[in-house]
């Protein structure tokens, strides 16, 4: 089989990676990332597959397979804390008002209303959740003053820190896009395990040494992502000249950039589109 180009995505059936790193009994192979540097005589380091919601790397060098849980884009809590309990402090981080029981459970959107009541119950003993009585109705709120609290506020804001990291990561590019946006699911906040970080990156026209430069970083990137979340980076890239052909065909992706776009570098999307008009 011959390997797949530097710095490029490939997909690979399980046969033929099981074969290519003396793996046996693998399951299905979605995704292969591929990097000429790391292994130039297979032009390959790191082999991704997934097994429901988890993804599991076979690293050439020891074939261990290591277990990462995918965040989930909804609700990111849940990736360290992976129950009702994620939920539940997640809509009590949102708000410093007091809410009844059937309002957390409304606003939580999971689990029933009992199980909402015993983490209640239970958060309540551990001190992390204060109850008030409101006539025959209970109200909570997170207690801010608890110790745990500030671990609480940090895994509510994964998904502001995602962006951060990732603008972080592009300002150091050698090449700079024209524009960089981050849409989908994880700019919504409502994708799930299986959702992918999808972005937008926008270039010149670049000649073959900076076009190197520039896959061998959006690559880079696609690996931290992965590494950051356990989630698939999608990444859609676009060339300034073909701009205009994108707007005058209706381009879906347009739509989606306008609608949820979150900006990572560069230009943004209504700048971009006032110059081609």
């Amino acid at each position: 089989m011959r390997p797949p180009t530097h710095a490029h995505s490939a997909r690979l059936y399980a046969r033929n990676a099981g074969d290519l790193f003396g793996i046996e009994h693998l399951v299905e192979i979605v995704s292969v990332y591929v990097s000429a540097r790391c292994c130039p005589s297979v032009g390959h380091s790191l082999l991704t597959c997934w097994v429901g919601g988890r993804s599991c790397r076979y690293h050439e060098s020891q074939f261990k397979v290591t277990i990462v849980l995918r965040m989930d884009l909804s609700d990111p809590m849940a990736t360290v804390v992976p129950s009702l309990d994620a939920a539940v402090l997640r809509v009590l981080q949102g708000t410093s008002a007091p809410l009844t029981g059937a309002e957390i459970h409304r606003l939580s959107r999971r689990g029933s209303y009992a199980g909402v009541q015993k983490v209640l119950a239970r958060l309540c003993d551990q001190g992390v959740v204060r109850r008030q009585s409101a006539g025959r109705v209970g109200q909570y709120k997170g207690n801010r003053s608890h110790l745990a609290w500030p671990a609480v506020e940090l895994l509510a804001g994964i998904s502001s820190s995602l962006v951060l990291q990732i603008r972080q990561e592009i300002a150091m590019w050698k090449v700079s896009p024209v524009s960089a946006l981050l849409y989908g699911s994880a700019a919504r906040s409502d994708g799930n395990v299986e959702s992918d970080i999808d972005i937008w990156l926008l270039s010149n026209h670049l000649d073959p040494t900076m076009e190197e430069v520039w896959q061998d970083q959006a690559f880079a990137l696609s690996v931290d992502i992965q590494d950051w979340t356990g989630n698939h980076a999608s990444i859609l890239e676009s060339r300034v000249e073909e701009l205009g052909a994108m707007v005058k065909q209706g381009v879906p992706i347009l739509e989606s950039l306008q609608r949820d776009g979150i900006l990572l570098a560069g230009l943004g999307l209504r700048d971009l589109l006032r110059s081609v008009r």
